[in-house]
């Protein structure tokens, strides 16, 4: 994806067969929805020079940790340990990701979305 995209509405890849994708330098806002029902879809890498979000072995957090954002539909693990720094969980973040059983939160998290 080119690093002029700065923005990725809701909805904009759903339902495609996308296996993985790297989200740009330059990308300062993206829906957490914008993946929905890519039931392929198991990473979402963000390039390393981004300033506004982070992945943490595909899935994507807030560039201070504080915030899980978006969990790939396709990740096909059946349980997720969320990082220990974490906050808050977004809107979304977990949306239409049907593998997964179980969700380990941290215990100080304040807000899930």
């Amino acid at each position: 994806m080119p690093d002029s995209i700065t923005n990725i509405g809701s909805y904009a890849f759903a339902n495609t067969n996308l296996n993985e994708i790297t989200l740009p330098q330059n990308l300062k806002e993206f829906s957490p929805n914008a993946f929905a029902f890519c039931e392929s879809l198991q990473n979402i890498y963000i390039n390393d020079e981004n300033d506004k979000y982070v992945d943490i072995e595909g899935v994507v957090y807030t560039n201070d940790l504080k915030t899980i954002y978006s969990y790939p539909s396709g990740k096909v693990d059946d349980s997720y340990i969320v990082l220990d720094s974490v906050t808050n969980i977004g809107d979304y973040a977990f949306f239409s990701n049907f593998n997964l059983q179980s969700i380990t939160l941290p215990s100080e998290l304040i807000t899930i979305g």
